[in-house]
């Protein structure tokens, strides 16, 4: 299963993201990706919470490069729900969607 933590564009930046229940029990993939025309980049913030109330920073995830870029990480922490912040995007016509799945 594969669910969608945050698309976002430029006028979206810098935000507070939305949660959303983690997929996957022991290990979750986490990835973000952009696309646009030409150089390409965005960044944000990923959170862990287990109340929705207190969370943590989990790392930031960031990927760029030309017209397309995608940059995968993965946790295994024990939270029940993350988020992710978007910090910064650029490029012409830019969009960054994060997701995440849960690995078997």
């Amino acid at each position: 299963m594969i669910g969608t933590l945050s698309r976002f564009v430029a006028a979206d930046t810098p935000r507070t993201g939305h949660a959303m229940s983690r997929i996957g029990r022991d290990i979750t993939v986490v990835q973000i990706t952009v696309s646009g025309t030409g150089a390409v980049s965005a960044s944000g913030e990923l959170l862990g919470s287990n109340d929705g109330v207190a969370w943590v920073s989990l790392g930031t995830l960031s990927a760029s490069g030309t017209t397309l870029a995608t940059y995968a990480d993965y946790i295994d922490r024990p939270y029940e729900q993350l988020r992710f912040d978007p910090i910064a995007i650029s490029g012409t016509g830019a969009v960054a969607i994060v997701t995440q799945s849960g690995v078997v």
